[in-house]
């Protein structure tokens, strides 16, 4: 019964039947918790059963289960805040809150009742798959989430709290000792929770947070999953890999768990993305140039079966095919995937691009066989379609034994293009079913040499045994085999930072490919090692070895469409380098119409062209265009599913940064996080492209104006790199970049170490051009310290080492942006106008008319300013804010150019309402980010006498 008190519980259920709670007919309990009563009713005015919570205000000691609530007394009215709160969550894996009462002054809540259980019963009942408590925890999950957005943080999640009804629909629930903002204040704030769900800080009386409900969810996660939670999380992760748990969700429970709240995942998203697919995630790294899916790279654990082909060799198309992917190598692949803890979809996906490619090739040897191509022709498209087909064998029997679900991703991706036979005029295969089956053999051989090559860095053994597997493949007489091997272990030295002996070794496969006669392996070699040169940031040398590369495509009479667009691609990018803009155009140019030639045309080809063209119109400051370009070429990518993935990634990047660059910086975060989770599952941990691409989430940061998280990111990378010897090449890189973070934080003398050290180490490797780089990092280190004479200096040294190679690319317009600066800060505004007027100039010939306008429209105002020509600055000012507004420019570049605007206005009409306009801006552009902009008004001030 009810009393004044409270609510009087009595063990036997009948106590309570045939009661009322308002309107309410009482038909049983339903269960006690440490806050009250639930109970089944019956609502006869909506005829619909109900659950009601009756809420009592008594005091719980710590017993594991309970729920503990140290409260003097319930707050009434935050009850009822409480749950008009809980009402307004309209999300279906939330328990519906139908109505809130009181009787006698006892609160009580009508919710919606679920014919179900709780997760801890539905453990307990049957034996469930990791796929069955993924499903429901990712519907909790998503309940959890909808009550986050609402201000609303639970504090007691736990399996009891996970309602799950007849249909699989779970519910989270009880939200009774819920903290949510009331007034910019947290309601119900003390110690409360059930031990063991409960964070390290509200145990110690601190305010809840997501991050406390982040921690009871990893709990819980973690004991569905393990039966048990340990304290220790060395026992945590041996437990959960005991479970095919995949090592990215391992590692996100764990740190989930972490007593310090910050360290721990910002949301519930974060675990539940580890552990359902991503629907979607460029590859920035220059080492990387040769990817697995350019060489067609996989392991082999056994032994081929070559299919002898009758006289016709057009016959037994689809048993040839058959026996390579059939139904029974489908489901040897799929059990070595699902047995490194694969995900259904992951799986799916995988078996979806062997079958897309296997039909791929058969559709396209049936294509070589039809009236469409002349028969002369057939003999080299068939040659070029076997060998494509070995690369098959090779990546399907290696999926048999996978040891990461992220390499089986690669591998089953690193299929080569079966473009390359569309236009195959030459028969480079030998003839004969046994010479045939050898070379089959050989080519998985040294497949799985390369694989193996990744992992030991490119050791004297593999590079022995590739030096064997040429040899052999001379004696079959397949030379276009023996350079492909040369291409191999120059990729293999090149990833192992060793480029000059990778220049070498692919050098002797050009050589090869050339006494030979074969002049278009020579080009395709010549083309591949060019890149590699291009790595060494030896633009002279790449674009030597492609125009020698040209010559011989030109003079070849087996040169193909193919073959065309893959120089021409080069040319372009190494072109774009170089700074050579219309250069670049017109290659691209030149590949769109050679795979316009081609019939029938792979439209992935469409995709990368649109991919490379959207990167040039970065590079020349045109963000419009270049986001359009993109944009239209992602949704290609998209449509092509699981044969884009690379192309997909290298898009995501490339609108990530474009989108950063226009300002809209959360848009950016979000494609930063698609694109990682590609990679994650597309490539091994000590990727370099992975690598490098969780590093640059610390340039996010950077424009997001959180520094010391920045520099977190930067110097976790830095030891990241420091273990894999693969990574070096990248290392001066990332010091950079916590070199930027210090300078950012005011740590000028730490940030002078830092740049010193990386410029040690690139010229201690010859790399020029990067220590360029550098010291351009060191003039603006310099300037914001305000020492302009070794601003000077180190300014000087950049623009001698970039004057070659980067006539007008992006680096030389930074060092366009120091030299003003440092023109401005010795009192020169006439020498700063002269290089901004230049670089304008340039602008305007070229018809770039976007973000790199405004800064320099924006240093022509300010050194017009000072010239006494405010007229003229006002007018650029004013052009400069317009575009970046139009852009939607962060605050800080907004609030410069309104501040260049002010100051030209006020020296036009002296009012002091202009003036204190202009202080305004002045004093909110003090911010780290702007300390160059923030320091040359104050010298203004100071020299005209004015306070600021």
């Amino acid at each position: 019964m009810l009393t004044r008190h409270g609510i009087v519980l009595r063990r036997e259920v009948e106590t309570w039947q045939h009661t009322h709670v308002g309107r309410f007919r009482v038909e049983g309990v339903l269960g006690r918790g440490g806050m009250g009563v639930v109970l089944r009713a019956y609502d006869p005015h909506l005829q619909r059963p109900v659950a009601i919570k009756l809420l009592t205000d008594a005091k719980q000691g710590v017993r594991e289960g309970i729920t503990v609530n140290l409260r003097e007394r319930v707050d009434h009215d935050g009850l009822l805040d409480e749950a008009r709160a809980l009402a307004q969550i309209t999300d279906p894996n939330v328990l519906a809150v139908h109505e809130i009462g009181t009787e006698k002054g006892q609160t009580f809540l009508v919710m919606e009742l679920v014919e179900g259980t709780d997760l801890r019963n539905w453990l307990a009942s049957a034996p469930r798959s990791l796929a069955d408590i993924y499903n429901v925890m990712a519907q909790a999950a998503r309940g959890l989430a909808a009550a986050h957005r609402r201000g609303i943080i639970h504090r007691d999640f736990k399996p009891e709290n996970i309602l799950i009804s007849a249909d699989g629909r779970a519910r989270v629930c009880d939200f009774g000792i819920a903290a949510f903002s009331r007034k910019g204040e947290l309601i119900h704030t003390g110690t409360a929770g059930t031990p063991r769900y409960m964070a390290p800080e509200l145990w110690r009386d601190q305010a809840a947070s997501v991050q406390s409900d982040v921690y009871a969810f990893a709990a819980t996660l973690i004991e569905a999953i393990c039966s048990a939670l340990s304290a220790d999380p060395a026992v945590i992760e041996r437990e959960l890999a005991k479970r095919d748990v995949h090592p990215r969700l391992r590692g996100t429970l764990v740190r989930a768990l972490d007593p310090t709240p910050s360290k721990r995942p910002a949301s519930i998203d974060e675990i539940t993305r580890a552990f359902t697919t991503p629907r979607r995630t460029r590859w920035l790294v220059p080492l990387a140039l040769a990817s697995a899916a350019a060489l067609g790279i996989g392991t082999l654990t056994f032994a081929l079966r070559h299919v002898d082909r009758s006289e016709d060799p057009c016959a037994n198309t689809d048993e040839i095919v058959a026996a390579r992917w059939n139904v029974s190598e489908r489901v040897a692949v799929r059990a070595g995937i699902v047995a490194v803890g694969a995900s259904s979809t992951e799986t799916d996906n995988i078996l979806t691009h062997l079958d897309q490619y296997a039909e791929s090739w058969r559709r396209l040897r049936n294509d070589t066989c039809s009236a469409k191509v002349p028969a002369a022709r057939r003999p080299a498209r068939l040659a070029c379609l076997d060998r494509k087909l070995y690369d098959l064998t090779a990546v399907v029997h290696a999926l048999y034994h996978t040891p990461k679900t992220e390499l089986a991703y690669t591998r089953s991706m690193s299929l080569p293009d079966l473009g390359a036979c569309i236009e195959a005029t030459e028969v480079r295969l030998p003839a004969g079913a046994a010479v045939r089956s050898q070379i089959e053999e050989l080519t998985a051989k040294m497949i799985k040499l390369y694989d193996e090559g990744l992992a030991t860095l490119a050791s004297e053994g593999d590079q022995a045994a590739l030096a064997e597997g040429r040899k052999q493949a001379i004696e079959l007489g397949d030379i276009e085999l023996a350079v492909r091997i040369d291409r191999i272990r120059g990729q293999l030295l090149t990833n192992a930072g060793k480029l000059a002996a990778a220049e070498k070794i692919m050098d002797e496969g050009i050589q090869l490919a050339l006494e030979h006669k074969q002049d278009t392996v020579a080009a395709l070699a010549l083309v591949e090692a060019a890149l590699v040169t291009r790595s060494n940031n030896d633009l002279s040398g790449a674009d030597s070895k492609l125009r020698i590369a040209k010559m011989y495509l030109e003079r070849s009479p087996e040169a193909t469409p193919y073959s065309r667009m893959r120089l021409y691609r080069a040319i372009a990018d190494v072109a774009a380098d170089r700074g050579k803009y219309d250069e670049a155009e017109q290659a691209l140019a030149e590949a769109s119409a050679a795979v316009s030639r081609m019939e029938p045309r792979d439209p992935l080809w469409l995709v990368q062209l649109g991919l490379q063209r959207a990167s040039l119109l970065d590079r020349e400051g045109k963000l419009d265009q270049a986001l359009q370009v993109a944009r239209s070429a992602e949704t290609q990518a998209r449509a092509l599913g699981t044969q884009s993935v690379w192309e997909l990634g290298d898009l995501l990047a490339l609108i990530q940064d474009l989108e950063r660059q226009r300002g809209n910086l959360d848009v950016a975060v979000e494609i930063y996080k698609e694109r990682l989770l590609l990679l994650s599952r597309a490539m091994p941990e000590d990727n370099p492209g992975r690598v490098w691409t969780e590093g640059l989430f610390g340039d996010l940061l950077i424009t997001a104006g959180q520094f010391e998280r920045a520099k977190d990111v930067y110097v976790r990378t830095v030891a990241h790199i420091e273990r894999v010897p693969a990574l070096a090449r990248m290392h001066a890189d990332f010091i950079n970049r916590v070199a930027q973070a210090e300078r950012l934080l005011g740590n000028f003398e730490r940030a002078r170490v830092l740049l010193q050290s990386a410029i040690d180490e690139e010229r201690s490797h010859g790399r020029l051009p990067s220590v360029g780089y550098h010291e351009i990092s060191f003039t603006y280190l310099e300037l914001e310290a305000g020492d302009f004479d070794r601003a000077a200096v180190h300014a000087r040294v950049a623009e001698e080492l970039l004057a070659t190679e980067a006539a007008e690319s992006v680096n030389r317009l930074d060092i366009a942006e120091t030299q003003i600066a440092i023109a401005l800060g010795r009192g020169k505004p006439a020498e700063a106008d002269k290089i901004a007027s230049r670089v304008l100039a340039l602008f305007e010939e070229r018809k770039i008319d976007d973000a790199r306008n405004e800064r320099f429209w924006l240093a022509a105002a300010a050194a017009r300013s000072l010239l006494g020509r405010p007229v003229e600055a006002k007018e650029l000012a004013e052009r400069a804010l317009a575009r970046c507004k139009a852009r939607n420019a962060p605050a800080l570049e907004i609030t410069g150019a309104e501040a260049e605007l002010a100051l030209a206005s006020y020296l036009i009409d002296h009012k002091p309402e202009t003036l204190d306009r202009l202080r305004r801006h002045v004093a909110a552009l003090d911010d780290p980010q702007a300390r160059l902009y923030h320091a040359r008004f104050l010298r203004w001030f100071a020299s005209n006498r004015i306070r600021p």
